[in-house]
């Protein structure tokens, strides 16, 4: 791609790849399971919980009996299955990543989706067209302790783009 800087050593490009929008599938996900029956619940905290043929989850907003349960815990996944009694399989370690969202002006620029070549630590700086005619550029990889801190900070930022 001509608008691509000179200091570009290596990227690859996926042939039928394409970009979703992040927000929309899972809440069309989560709209399609409440249709079908399931319980969306907020603000409750799992406590504890247990499986005999069906799931009982202790919760901050009281009991819960499922034939299911789907664990979207994101950041506090390896918690969540501790608090199911499950064998620790794997813990999470926070990974913050920051983008930069450029306006449709820079969408001619940037007609399909440029990967880096990822390492050990990291896929790379992503530059990609949103499905909103936007220019995507991100995420950083910026390692943590804590699950919610989400600031956003300019000097990285600045540095991305």
């Amino acid at each position: 791609m001509p608008s691509l800087s000179d200091r570009i050593v290596a990227a690859l490009e996926v042939e039928g790849e394409h970009v979703i929008d992040p927000w929309s599938a899972p809440l069309a996900y989560l709209t399609q399971a409440v249709a079908l029956g399931a319980k969306f619940l907020r603000n409750a905290e799992l406590l504890k919980g247990s499986f005999d043929g069906r799931w009982r989850l202790e919760t901050s907003s009281g009991r819960i009996e499922a034939r299911a349960v789907i664990n979207t815990a994101g950041l506090y996944g390896d918690i969540v299955d501790q608090c199911l009694g499950l064998d620790a399989q794997f813990q999470i370690k926070p990974r913050k990543g920051q983008f930069v969202v450029l306006d449709k002006a820079g969408f001619r620029h940037v007609p399909r989706i440029v990967l880096p070549v990822p390492s050990e630590m990291t896929k790379g700086i992503v530059v990609c067209p949103t499905v909103f005619g936007n220019v995507l550029i991100g995420p950083t990889a910026e390692e943590q302790e804590d699950r919610s801190r989400a600031t956003v900070e300019t000097e990285t930022l600045q540095g991305t783009a």
